[in-house]
């Protein structure tokens, strides 16, 4: 009520201050006269009985207005009353007032630390506010100052917390700064009563700069064996080793535990040497502790005192051992010093020594002459050693010496001991009673006294010179060795060891029986050959095509005997030989005539009881059968009638000069045998072409390809060709062919290369060249052969059908290509477009023109394989005639990163054109591809796989005006590395004209 009061003087104050001089005029007719306005100050009254206001009808004049206070002011120091932070004074117009501050404003009269604040009320009182940052700071670091309301409060901080007041590092939770709370806040690790206790070597803790608890470093003892270290110093046994005191060693270079000195003495090590520490005599190696120190014995192992080298020489000690050092020739075992070292005895170093029984001889050395000293008879030169002296020997003495084998005490001759004191063996010449039957004095088994000192006899293994021929040693008959030690038939005739004693030829094919024996022995043979053939020659054990326990080797040799044609080990069964035609060109085409073969044991140091040597012929000219490596074989040897007698082809030359198609060597038609036409050539002088021309009589695959002069099977690398084949002088049908066959010749074969298939009745032409044109070829051999003649009534080769009504004149079945004249061309059911082979055609957006057939033909020879960088083409012979109106092509190719992929399409008049190139980026295939210059979206601006309808990258109407009939090419190439493709098919429709 006082603020209100105060506030309402104020206006009041203000009001009368601004009263006006005259009342107010009224609205009544005859109003009355309005009060005076109060009067200013200074006592002045208001004018009264002044006119008032205009009414309706004017009023009486009013009365005076009261006199004014005395409150005016020109300042508010003038005006009554104090200023306080809430209230000041305030001089408006003269007239005083005052001005409250807003409310909430901060007094200058605050106390700290009282969670209060002092404002103004905004009525120009104090009143007080909650103030939460005016904390009670108590100026301890272990508290937490805060406000609870308008309350001062001080809360204990957790135990552990950093401070730093009265030497203490945390708080102890209870508000006091502490050393410590517990023992990882002390260096010591010890913390008592909130008090760190310094380290000591007896606090059971590891601290200060112990490396252990309680020993270790420079303060504490060392410590125990497996307590911590950091060096040697820190352990009892003065070994460090990986931060652990390390338990005593023999072998840690410290002296330690019970050792008398390092590493030795004491009862668990070595003694010690010389100068090292004891205690007892057991300590030393010597066996010697005076004073606590091992003292020198020839027993301590080391060099020392007097002694030349460890335990040896000298005066004091025994003799050193070889090797050793010394001084003097005393000072050693052989009694022999050199250069200062003990040389081992030698049988000629002029002193006895070593395990000699006399200076330098017996023993180890050489016998000793007679008269010096002996230990055996092995001492003396004579074998005789009586009384440890060597006698001179006797023959019939008695004894065994000199060179003596035995001594009997006689002359006798047929006891075990004749009078050459030799102990009687085979071969002296003297028949031993008993044993021997004869002793001719030598070695020879054909002399009637064989080994053993037997007289020969048939079956004794020894063949007697002009009595028996054979003898193995058994009287069985059947083993190519009669019981009459005759040779049987069909089996080998001994001696046969060198070529001159080889048996008589014997006609091929033929079977023998031989052996090797004895050791060393060699068997030659020799057969005829009636006409060239290839051979083959091989080993068995005694049963043809099984070998078991026998090793031969075999060589085959020509008509002289001595040159060695070809030689195997091992090629037959298991160990046994082998030399054949179809792997060993040596025995190939082998001319009529005498050859050999020699049989030996493998390494030739064994013996083969049994063996079987077989020669047959793998091929024989003139048999009629085409065999082996036979070109030709027609029944005879007889040349000149195509088959030479060698039964190679005979070749037609080559006519020069023909190196223009037009002088091209030939027609020649071309046989429909397995053989064909074979034609010889030559490329000289370098840049020679040689051109060939062949004819065909019906509609046939054909296979061409060069050889060496061989012929054919074989090619040398000298013989580097490159072929091509031409329908005429004008048009190859297919690009150069470089390699393919044998080594560096060509080959055009119509399994891969699809334009040498079902080729037209009619003339060829083959150019020949030599490769890059820069050699001469002084000979080779053209084949031309024909591998499926349409015609004869077997399906074979590309053709797709031979004979029959729906089979055409060149082998290919009757297929529905003209797809809009009404009729069924194969014949099928189905007419025109409703048979598949039109689809293609018959679904192009824009159909022939009114008058003009529509011709559609799929590919017959795909799918093909694109070459990596390189191409390949499809060639689709066009049958229809007339003049094309306009083309269009369907392609459907698999091949990643398509835009590696050319395609180009060439008329039988000759023009290729791009269909399309490099097109689909880094994506694949083409799928349905539909090329047609009426197709609004070019093919260049269209994403993989094209399926759909684009324009090619140059106009199909290129074509247009050609005649439609022949063969037309699909090229198709990779230009990039890496990748290869496959042309899976594609069609051909055109728009054709009568």
């Amino acid at each position: 009520m006082t603020r209100f009061l105060a506030s309402m003087a104020t206006v009041v104050m203000l009001t009368a201050g601004l009263a006006p001089l005259s009342g107010c005029s009224g609205e009544d007719p005859e109003g009355a006269g309005g009060r005076g306005g109060a009067g200013g100050g200074n006592n002045q009254g208001g004018g009264g009985n002044n006119q008032g206001g205009g009414g309706n009808n004017q009023g009486g004049g009013g009365s005076g207005g009261q006199g004014g206070s005395n409150n005016t002011c020109s300042s508010p120091e003038d005006c009554p009353g104090t200023d306080t932070d809430c209230a000041t004074r305030t001089c408006d117009d003269g007239v005083c007032g005052v001005s409250y501050a807003p409310q909430g404003t901060a007094t200058t009269d605050q106390s700290s630390g009282d969670c209060k604040q002092s404002v103004c009320d905004g009525m120009g009182e104090v009143t007080s506010v909650e103030d939460t940052a005016d904390v009670l700071d108590d100026a301890n670091p272990c508290t937490e100052d805060t406000c609870e309301g308008d309350a001062p409060k001080n809360t204990n901080l957790p135990p552990g917390t950093a401070c730093d007041v009265n030497d203490g590092k945390v708080c102890n939770g209870e508000g006091a700064c502490v050393e410590c709370i517990e023992a990882a806040h002390c260096e010591s690790k010890i913390c008592t009563s909130n008090a760190c206790v310094p380290a000591s070597c007896m606090d059971q803790v590891m601290n200060g700069s112990e490396t252990d608890i309680d020993c270790g470093g420079p303060d504490c003892t060392p410590c125990d064996d497996t307590r911590a270290c950091l060096e040697a110093s820190d352990c009892k046994s003065g070994v460090c080793t990986g931060n652990a005191c390390a338990a005593p060693a023999c072998d840690d270079t410290v002296k330690n535990g019970e050792e008398t000195d390092a590493d030795c003495g004491g009862p668990t090590c070595s003694p010690c040497g010389p100068e090292k520490g004891c205690t007892v005599d057991g300590d030393c190696v010597g066996g010697t502790c005076s004073g606590s120190i091992c003292v020198p014995t020839c027993t301590d192992g080391v060099k020392n005192a007097n002694e030349t080298d460890a335990d040896c020489g000298g005066p004091l000690c025994g003799k050193c051992e070889d090797t050793k050092t010394c001084s003097v020739d005393a000072d050693c075992v052989s009694d022999v010093c050199v250069g200062g070292v003990c040389a081992a005895p030698t049988c000629s170093d002029g002193k006895q020594n070593g395990g000699e029984t006399a200076k330098d001889c017996g023993g180890p050395c050489g016998p000793c002459g007679d008269g010096l000293a002996c230990a055996d008879n092995d001492d003396c030169t004579s074998s005789v050693c009586i009384g440890n002296v060597c006698q001179s020997p006797s023959c019939g003495d008695g004894v065994v010496n000199g060179t003596e084998m035995c001594d009997d005490g006689n002359q006798d001759n047929t006891d075990a001991c004749p009078s050459t004191c030799k102990v009687a063996t085979c071969g002296d010449t003297f028949v031993l009673a008993g044993v021997e039957q004869c002793d001719d004095g030598n070695q020879d088994n054909t002399d009637g006294c064989v080994a053993g000192c037997k007289v020969a006899t048939c079956g004794d293994g020894y063949k007697q010179a002009g009595t028996e021929q054979c003898d193995d040693g058994n009287t069985v008959a059947g083993d190519c060795c009669a019981t009459s030690c005759t040779v049987e038939a069909g089996c080998e005739l001994e001696p046969n060891n060198t070529c001159a004693a080889a048996p008589a030829p014997v006609a091929a094919p033929t079977t023998v029986k031989g052996s090797i024996t004895p050791a060393g022995d060699q068997d030659f043979f020799a057969f005829t050959v009636p006409a060239t053939a290839d051979l083959k020659i091989e080993t068995f054990d005694g049963t043809p095509g099984t070998c078991v326990s026998v090793d031969t080797v075999i060589e085959f040799r020509g008509s002289n005997c001595t040159t060695v044609l070809d030689f195997d080990d091992e090629s037959g069964v298991n160990s046994c030989s082998k030399l054949d035609s179809t792997v060993d060109t040596p025995l190939r085409r082998v001319a009529p005539g005498t050859y050999y073969v020699r049989v030996e044991d493998y390494q030739n140091n064994g013996t083969i009881p049994n063996y079987l040597l077989q020669i047959s012929f793998n091929a024989l000219c003139g048999d009629g059968q085409k065999q082996g490596s036979e070109q030709c074989d027609d029944g005879n040897v007889a040349g000149g009638d195509g088959c030479a007698s060698n039964c190679m082809i005979e070749a037609k030359p080559e006519v020069e000069p023909n190196d223009t198609c037009a002088a091209a060597t030939g027609p020649f038609p071309v046989p429909t045998d397995a053989t064909g036409l074979l034609l010889t050539g030559a490329i000289t002088p370098i840049g020679d072409d040689d051109w060939f021309a062949f004819t065909l009589p019906a509609a046939a695959d054909v296979h061409i390809e060069t050889f060496d002069m061989n012929g054919p099977g074989t090619c040398t690398s000298s013989v580097d060709t490159v072929i091509q084949l031409y329908s005429d002088c004008a048009t190859a049908l297919g690009p150069e062919q470089d390699q393919g066959a044998i080594s560096n010749c060509s080959r055009i074969d119509p399994n891969i290369n699809t334009y040498a298939r079902r080729l037209p009745a009619g003339t060829y032409r083959v150019k020949v060249i030599d490769y890059q044109d820069n050699s001469v070829i002084t000979g080779y051999k053209l084949q031309v052969k024909i591998t499926a003649l349409c015609g004869n009534g077997v399906k074979e080769g590309s053709e797709e059908c031979d004979g029959g009504p729906s089979c055409t004149a060149t082998c290919e079945v009757l297929r529905e290509v003209v797809c809009n004249d009404g009729v069924d061309d194969d014949n099928d059911g189905s007419t025109d477009c409703a048979d598949t082979e039109c689809a293609f055609g018959c679904g192009l957006a824009t159909p022939c023109d009114a008058g003009q057939k529509l011709v559609v033909y799929n590919s017959k020879d795909t799918p093909l394989s694109i070459p990596d960088v390189d191409s390949t083409t499809s060639t689709m012979n066009v049958a229809v005639t007339g003049t094309v109106q306009r083309a269009a092509v369907q392609l459907n190719v698999t091949h990643t990163w398509i835009e590696d992929v050319d395609v180009s399409l060439a008329s039988p008049a000759g023009p290729s054109i791009d269909l399309t190139s490099d097109n689909g980026e880094d994506f694949d295939n083409y799928v349905n591809t539909v090329l047609d210059d009426t197709c609004a979206a070019p093919i260049t601006s269209g994403a993989a796989p094209f399926t759909g309808c684009f324009s090619p990258e140059a106009p199909l109407a290129t074509f247009n005006g050609q005649a439609s009939a022949g063969a037309w090419k699909l090229g198709i190439g990779d230009d990039e590395d890496y990748i290869v493709g496959t042309l899976n098919n594609w069609s051909l429709a055109l728009c054709v004209a009568p």
